[in-house]
């Protein structure tokens, strides 16, 4: 893995602009510098669509897609992502599945294609919603929608702008955005039948609702959009939620739900290991035969001073789960235990599971929370390595990153070497 020389405008290297690991207040929030010789933009500009948007309109077909926003909590803005113009697959545009067979240049260019449009809303206002501009109903029906849906924006003022990712962190990016007077879906939109019965139960909670949904087959990604645009709950706790705690919520509670049934299965009976890569990013998995417990840790190497140096952040949680937010690795470790969980519940057996990432130069901009999510999922899906015992297990992770030691800051790696339990006592 090769450092990147600093943007000789800003002076910030690609890792300081784009990633933002450890600097959380900036992760997602630094704009492309698209000088000449910027590493960022150097990176993007073969993907990037040469199209622009001018005047004071944007027609085309909504995923659907839509995006709440957290600054100035809790006024926020929130609206509708439309493509200026006709696209031959819109769907793909709001689909993680379908961005993994992609470059993640192609993603953030598929995405960079999606105007967003915003008005101004109080997130409590969600089950009174005073909405003049049409823009706040326009993205909770679309929220709704199984598919995608044509939708009109009319713009505040003309504008006239090339259209460029917006880095979101933990959501997915967007093109620019615009203060919309108007919106306006030009056709109906398709609701499944289990969105519709949760939306209209005012009197479940917004965990009852979730529950419902998952179990009746809508998609945690389906989920979330909802969640968002304040469709969920009882009626008067209703509130919009901003799309970067909803991408959270939704796999933190959907874990919740999954993680009794998990507890009460029967532990796997050997160790398993499995791969993967996306995007930049390397997974690695590790079942251990135990009860249900999780733990993530992620890792990058940094550079300081000209010296290559790892950085690793680690959270975890024992039997019980956890109490508190996962300070350090934050929206990844959600996605991640939500990916594990699916797994594990699917083949009828429980496990203490490790999940390790590394971050190399290849991820070179945020594309969002749904990379961990799809990464560790293509890894559950791989097919599993057995290790014979102690030994081999240690070697394979440490042949796997040399560089990061991994083993040596897993807690539940630690505990195993150094721990015995009963069953060892009846072996």
């Amino acid at each position: 893995m090769r450092a990147v020389e600093p943007c000789s405008r800003c002076g910030r290297t690609l890792r300081e602009v784009v990633r933002g690991l450890g600097l959380e207040a900036r992760r997602g929030r630094e704009p492309f510098c698209r000088v000449p010789g910027c590493p960022v933009y150097g990176r993007l500009a073969g993907f990037l669509p040469a199209r622009e948007v001018r005047g004071t309109s944007v027609y085309g077909p909504s995923p659907p897609s839509l995006f709440v926003g957290r600054v100035g909590w809790p006024v926020v803005s929130a609206g509708p992502l439309v493509p200026p113009g006709e696209v031959v697959d819109a769907a793909t545009m709001d689909d993680p599945a379908a961005w993994t067979k992609l470059d993640l240049g192609e993603v953030l260019a598929l995405r960079s294609g999606l105007v967003r449009g915003k008005a101004r809303v109080r997130v409590h206002d969600a089950a009174r919603l005073a909405d003049p501009s049409g823009a706040l109903v326009a993205s909770q029906e679309l929220a709704m929608s199984s598919r995608p849906a044509h939708t009109e924006l009319t713009l505040s003022k003309p504008v006239s702008f090339a259209l460029g990712p917006v880095l979101h962190g933990f959501a997915a990016p967007t093109g620019p955005s615009v203060t919309v007077r108007r919106a306006v879906l030009t056709e109906n939109t398709s609701v499944p039948r289990r969105v519709d019965a949760a939306v209209a139960d005012v009197h479940a909670s917004a965990l009852d609702a979730i529950r419902e949904m998952y179990h009746g087959g809508v998609s945690p990604y389906h989920i979330q959009r909802v969640l968002s645009v304040g469709l969920l709950g009882r009626a008067r706790a209703r509130r919009f939620v901003p799309t970067r705690w909803s991408v959270t919520a939704t796999d933190d509670q959907i874990g919740k739900v999954l993680m009794p049934r998990v507890r009460d299965l029967q532990p796997l009976g050997e160790v398993e290991l499995r791969r993967a890569d996306l995007h930049g990013n390397r997974f690695l998995v590790v079942l251990l035969p135990g009860p249900w417990k999780y733990e993530m840790l992620e890792a990058w190497m940094a550079s300081e001073r000209g010296v290559r140096t790892s950085m690793v952040l680690a959270d975890r949680e024992g039997t019980d789960g956890r109490t508190t937010y996962a300070d350090s690795i934050t929206g990844a470790y959600y996605a991640a235990r939500l990916a594990v969980l699916e797994h594990l519940l699917g083949r009828r057996r429980s496990a203490t599971a490790l999940v390790l990432r590394e971050i190399t130069d290849d991820y070179y901009a945020p594309a969002g929370v749904w990379v961990i999510r799809e990464g560790v999922r293509a890894a559950m899906l791989a097919p599993p390595e057995r290790p014979a015992d102690e030994t081999t297990l240690l070697g394979a992770l440490r042949a796997w990153a040399p560089q990061i030691p991994f083993a040596e800051r897993s807690a539940f790696l630690t505990e195993r070497r150094f721990q015995r339990t009963l069953d060892a006592f009846g072996a």
